[in-house]
């Protein structure tokens, strides 16, 4: 299983790709059930946790709390997610969540994609 049930933290870089993108993921991902089916599938989430993210609102809400319990998640719940991401079509946001930002200097910044799968 992915998670340790809120024991734990994902990783740093990880929790702060999460909570970098936040506003970006919440306003992109207008239905998560699926996406909530699919990690349960992969052991990210369990079954009391699946159970209460969809007894909450539909849209921003649900997401809310789907992402406020992913970031308390530790293991490979990140890439999980990211493939969850892919499988479900929200691949673009896969795609901003797996840039890497270096600073460069203090006028040059790059990005790099990062192969998650």
């Amino acid at each position: 299983m992915a998670s340790s049930s809120g024991n734990f933290t994902m990783p740093g870089k990880d929790f702060e790709r999460i909570q970098h993108h936040y506003g970006y993921i919440l306003d992109n991902v207008f239905n998560p059930d699926d996406l909530i089916t699919t990690l349960f599938s992969k052991g990210v989430l369990d079954l009391d946790q699946k159970t209460h993210i969809l007894n909450i609102e539909t849209g921003k809400p649900r997401v809310r709390k789907l992402l406020d319990i992913l970031m308390t998640e530790c293991g490979d719940c990140y890439q999980l997610f990211l493939e969850a991401l892919r499988e479900k079509r929200f691949g673009p946001i896969a795609d901003t969540l797996g840039k890497i930002r270096f600073v460069v200097t203090s006028q040059t910044i790059i990005y790099l994609y990062v192969r998650t799968i």
